[in-house]
């Protein structure tokens, strides 16, 4: 069975969607996540940085108490 047939065969399909097309699907998913959030995550650090460096400022209770 050459690949064409093999395509054809699995594009035509109508039992609906296996627990291996599921597995596909949520792996695409995750790796999307993945490097969606990994691009992210050094602005959220900065960010969060910043918030608690303000915080501290507003409330007085820096991390230098003597």
């Amino acid at each position: 069975m050459g690949v064409y047939p093999l395509l054809a065969a699995l594009w035509c399909d109508e039992f609906g969607i296996t627990s291996t097309e599921y597995a596909l699907l949520l792996a695409l998913v995750a790796l999307a996540a993945v490097t969606a959030f990994g691009g992210f995550s050094t602005d959220m650090q900065t960010i969060a940085n910043r918030a608690s460096s303000e915080l501290e400022d507003i409330s007085g209770l820096g991390c230098s108490r003597h």
